[in-house]
């Protein structure tokens, strides 16, 4: 039989789980962190948005390399290209790397499982 500081614990995480999982409170003027990085095997990764850098920072941890860039679009797809403009004209990139096909949040998932 689980106590009631068990049952109080498991509620405080549902309610932490729940929180993470709320959408994103669109405020005039705010900007959204994206994460834009290479895995071991050398494939391009997208992530984000993210509220605070702090949460792109430990998604950056987890990839062989990578920056973190600062939008105000909410869209995915919208920021990755948006970075790919942006490394295209420091010219970090060649113009092949920014149209090559980059993974997401659900591609680097699958990767991982694979």
């Amino acid at each position: 039989m689980s106590s009631l500081y068990d049952k109080a614990q498991a509620r405080i995480k549902r309610l932490e789980d729940s929180l993470s999982r709320a959408p994103i409170v669109r405020m005039p003027g705010s900007k959204f962190f994206y994460v834009l990085g290479w895995t071991a095997n050398d494939k391009v990764v997208s992530l984000g948005p993210f509220m605070y850098e702090s949460e792109a920072s430990s998604e950056l941890a987890k990839l062989a390399d990578g920056e973190i860039f600062q939008y105000s679009t909410r869209d995915l797809s919208r920021a990755t290209r948006q970075m790919k403009a942006e490394l295209l004209s420091r010219g970090e990139v060649s113009p092949d790397e920014a149209l090559r096909r980059m993974l997401h949040t659900k591609g680097l998932e699958n990767e991982k499982a694979h």
